[in-house]
């Protein structure tokens, strides 16, 4: 584990500033915790605009931060849930949701892999969803996290992913302050326990020889 005192930050965080980055980021801070903020883990915004990203799929970090970082968190915000999973749902929604999962996979696992991540956490707002719609989301969220396992641990890092949906405003501070213990778990590969009523998951990925208890 990184030394709190050092300059550098311990947690990279791929998304817009939001209530759920913000929340997320003071409950780091107050453990000490140095974050850095990074582009969207989808590179296409709603219409066919897009992000303004470089060309790697991972974002831009000096030696130092590689260095320093040790936990990757991807946030799909509330606009962009919604927009993937609020309208209408047909051949042309699910193709951009294939889209979507593709991007997301490669951005999140070559930062994860830039930095050697110890582990993955994917933290989708779901709260603006009717209940069907929320249930797509997660499951959505959840093979996200199964792949993104996956390649990390065809890669060499530890089949490290987990995930969280957010169903309520009062999950936002209740999922903050999860992830500052997630972040502070030292199992290597699997560093995270399910939090009290399923608000965090760990994500197991393809099968293994086996699965640390």
């Amino acid at each position: 584990m990184a030394d709190r005192d050092s300059a550098g930050p311990q947690v990279l965080v791929l998304g817009w500033l939001t209530d759920v980055s913000g929340a997320i980021t003071a409950a780091l801070g107050r453990s000490q915790i140095a974050v850095k903020h990074a582009h969207p883990p989808v590179t296409h915004k709603t219409f066919r605009q897009r992000w303004r990203t470089t060309e790697s799929a991972a974002p831009p970090l000096s030696a130092a931060e590689i260095d320093s970082i040790e936990s990757v968190i991807a946030i799909f915000d509330g606009h962009t849930v919604r927009a993937r999973f609020g309208g209408r749902q047909n051949c042309a929604s699910r193709r951009r949701l294939r889209v979507s999962a593709n991007e997301a996979c490669d951005s999140t696992t070559a930062a994860a892999l830039t930095v050697g991540a110890r582990r993955v956490l994917l933290i989708c707002d779901a709260r603006r969803l009717p209940g069907r719609r929320r249930a797509h989301a997660a499951s959505w969220t959840r093979d996200l996290a199964h792949r993104i396992g996956y390649e990390c641990s065809v890669n060499g890092l530890p089949d490290n992913a987990s995930y969280a949906v957010i169903e309520s405003d009062a999950e936002v501070t209740e999922i903050a302050d999860v992830v500052v213990g997630w972040h502070d778990s030292d199992g290597p590969g699997w560093p995270l326990r399910p939090a009290p009523e399923g608000t965090v998951t760990s994500a197991s990925s393809a099968p293994r020889p086996h699965r640390p208890s």
